[in-house]
């Protein structure tokens, strides 16, 4: 009888070291892709490829885009678009409002220039919100021009983002 003795189905030491190195491999590969999936999802939210839900400045958004509203609107060629708000899911072209340095646009359909509403700084006497519009958690921000016409902007307020672009509308504005 010996008084030691190995058992008969012990594991071999390389066989665990290659079954640690190859649960190692997979764990890093899966951070790795899960990393590279959120940079691409954070980078197509950015650019507006995915529904925002906060103001993006003019600088942000798409060149194709700022041409077609450039032409739709017909934005003068000094005129920069400050912030943006698009409340369609997956384009810049429908249904979105802006201001530039020298005015606030609202367009239902930006490519076709009918439908275009705006006002210059100076054309306008008053700026609110409406605050009985109650529809699918937006808030409509209300233009009205000297003439007494008016227009409204319409924003998500789901993070606030509706108050932080009337906000600095109203600093545009009343700074003209």
């Amino acid at each position: 009888m010996q008084p030691y003795s190995t058992p008969t189905n012990a594991s071999k030491p390389g066989r665990s070291r290659r079954l640690i190195t190859r649960k190692l491999l997979v764990v890093g590969f899966g951070c790795l892709f899960l990393g590279l999936l959120a940079l691409v999802l954070i980078a197509f939210t950015f650019y507006g490829i995915f529904h925002r839900e906060l103001p993006m400045p003019g600088w942000v958004i798409p060149t194709d885009d700022v041409q077609t509203i450039r032409k739709t609107c017909a934005l003068e060629s000094d005129e920069d678009i400050i912030y943006f708000f698009a409340l369609d899911f997956f384009t810049n072209m429908e249904d979105g409002s802006f201001f530039t340095n020298k005015r606030v646009v609202h367009y239902p359909n930006g490519k076709d220039p009918e439908t275009v509403e705006h006002a210059r700084y100076e054309e306008i006497e008053d700026i609110h919100f409406d605050n009985e519009y109650e529809w699918y958690n937006q808030a409509k921000i209300v233009i009205k021009r000297k003439d007494g016409t008016t227009f409204y902007l319409l924003l998500l307020k789901t993070v606030g983002g509706h108050q932080w672009f009337y906000d600095r509308l109203i600093k545009e504005w009343k700074s003209h």
